[in-house]
Parts: structure tokens; sequence; C-alpha cells
């Protein structure tokens, strides 16, 4: 697999083991989401993506007792994103990726804040509900 998508065996392995619940909750940090993202949209089409790393992180959460964390407006926008980025880079290597893409990894949600107003972001509606950027 890691072949015909370039990305990298321990890139699969650390989303196998996401899915599995081998990661622990306090080493998974933003970045970590960004990658696991990233993982996905090498392997999977768009729409599968979505389904897989909603399903994954919602359980992750779950699983770790904070069920509230998950967040499905920054966690659709995030994917959306990475999906424009990879397809307008082709695909590259994470290295690669994380330096052409520092917005991505800005804390506050830096990516999102030029699409969405923060009231709109942190609302209860956009939790559970894909809102559309209304910037």
């Amino acid at each position: 697999m890691a072949s015909a998508t370039g990305i990298g065996e321990e890139h699969i392995q650390f989303m196998k083991d996401f899915e599995k619940g081998k990661v622990a909750a306090d080493s998974f940090d933003h970045e970590s989401h960004i990658r696991l993202a990233w993982v996905y949209l090498n392997l999977f089409p768009l729409a599968e993506t979505l389904q897989r790393f909603s399903k994954s992180l919602s359980e992750f959460a779950t699983a770790n007792g904070a069920p509230d964390k998950y967040h499905t407006t920054i966690t659709w926008s995030y994917i959306f994103l990475i999906n424009e980025r990879l397809q307008d880079a082709a695909k590259t290597n994470w290295e690669t990726f994380q330096q052409k893409n520092p917005d991505l990894f800005a804390r506050k949600l830096g990516a999102l804040n030029r699409y969405y107003q923060n009231d709109t972001l942190h609302s209860s509606l956009a939790k559970t509900t894909f809102l559309m950027p209304d910037k």
C-alpha cells in the first residue's frame, strides 16, 4: 500500500494504530490530527475520508472520556483544506506538506479563522453539523 501512495509505511501504521485505539490521548495533538487527515486523504477519496476520519476521531474522543471534544465543522473544514492543498501540490511527502502549509499547523485554529466568524465556529450547531464558511 505504501508504494502505491508514496506516503510511507510509518504513516499508514500511525493510522492503523489510531483506529485500533493504540494512540495515547496525551500524545495526539493538533499536528497529529493534521497528519492523520493527510494519511486518510492520501489513501482514500474525499467522501470516504470524511466518513472514516470523522468516525475514528469521534470514537477516539469517546474512548478517552471526552465525547464532547469532537467538532464536526472543525474536522470537516480541515479535511477540505488539506484535500485542496494535496490537489494543488500533488501527493507530496509529509515533511514537504508541513513546510508548504504552516497555516494548517497554527494554534488557535489559524487556518479556519480566515473562513469562519468566531461565534459560528464555536457554536453548538457547528459541533454537531458541518456549517459552511461565513466570512
